[in-house]
């Protein structure tokens, strides 16, 4: 029932996808954006290590850079599902970096955060190369990706997470201007939480996503597995959080871990945007060219961006 509750909702997103890639208003063409697919972020030769840039076609000068985590439960999906995203923020300005990484069935936690992490160094050391700035990086995703987008944020502001690598990018210093966090699963390590919350048949999936990604028991209270326990705990962060926009439509199953995170948000100090869209299920702001609700949940997101920028 779980492997078959995936292969439904994957091949869903994905062959939405396809069909979006048809419609004439959505090509990169029509936004006026230039694609620069396939760019390796590490040097393995994998699939999974790679990025897909979007940006302006027409750049007078560089842009602030977009670090795009796409959503599909850890398990599922890619930056080619993914491509609307990018495409959304590119002709509002930005240099979008919209990457891969490895699903949990091929490698369990911490392979996925550890990918992101390694993009977001890309990013740093590369940005300039392509337009973007190094100095300004959002850092956003959906669902699974927002949980990742967030534990990204954490690493590059606090040293206390258990991880090699994330200590790497703490070093590095990356200066995040703002997180955008997009209907997120911010806690795998405890679904036990959504029981008799969801409705019966969304607790398999749910199951499914945390036993997929966190592959051994000793990963269920991993900090950057389960971003929200952090910020809702009394430890101290070494670093102020950056401005979050945290967003979520109102018949999301798993709402509540939007309005938990914006909550922990706010009680550490962080300017917080909370957004809950009436009727909307989960990731519904993927299906823009049919939803007039989704293209008013971008306009927000670059709304909020823009007054970062001039804040």
């Amino acid at each position: 029932m779980r492997s078959t509750s995936s292969w439904a909702v994957e091949q869903f997103y994905l062959r939405f996808s396809q069909l979006g890639r048809l419609h004439p208003l959505w090509t990169p063409l029509a936004q006026g954006v230039q694609v620069l697919q396939n760019i390796p972020y590490l040097p393995t030769g994998s699939s999974f290590h790679t990025l897909d840039i979007y940006r302006p076609a027409q750049m007078k000068r560089h842009a602030p850079a977009v670090l795009y985590i796409h959503g599909g439960g850890f398990t599922m999906l890619s930056k080619e599902s993914h491509w609307i995203m990018a495409l959304i923020f590119a002709p509002a300005g930005y240099v979008v970096f919209n990457i891969n990484y490895t699903l949990a069935q091929e490698a369990p936690f911490p392979a996925a955060i550890e990918d992101s992490l390694h993009a977001l160094k890309f990013v740093v050391r590369n940005a300039g190369l392509y337009k973007g700035e190094a100095k300004r990086i959002i850092v956003a995703g959906e669902s699974a990706g927002a949980n990742l987008a967030l534990s990204v944020g954490l690493a590059a502001l606090h040293d206390e997470v258990d991880n090699a690598l994330a200590h790497e990018v703490y070093a590095l210093r990356p200066h995040i201007e703002a997180l955008m966090l997009g209907c997120g699963l911010f806690e795998v390590g405890r679904m036990d939480r959504f029981r008799g919350k969801v409705p019966d048949v969304v607790m398999p999936v749910l199951e499914h996503i945390s036993n997929t990604y966190l592959g051994a028991d000793d990963n269920a209270q991993r900090p950057l597995a389960n971003p929200l326990s952090l910020l809702e705990s009394s430890e101290e962060l070494r670093r102020a959080l950056p401005p979050t926009f945290v967003f979520c439509g109102g018949a999301d199953p798993i709402l509540d871990d939007s309005l938990r995170l914006a909550a922990a948000l706010k009680r550490r100090g962080a300017r917080t945007s909370l957004r809950i869209y009436p009727k909307r299920h989960h990731a519904f702001h993927a299906f823009v060219p049919l939803d007039p609700v989704a293209r008013t949940a971008w306009k927000d997101q670059i709304d909020f961006l823009k007054h970062v920028e001039l804040s």
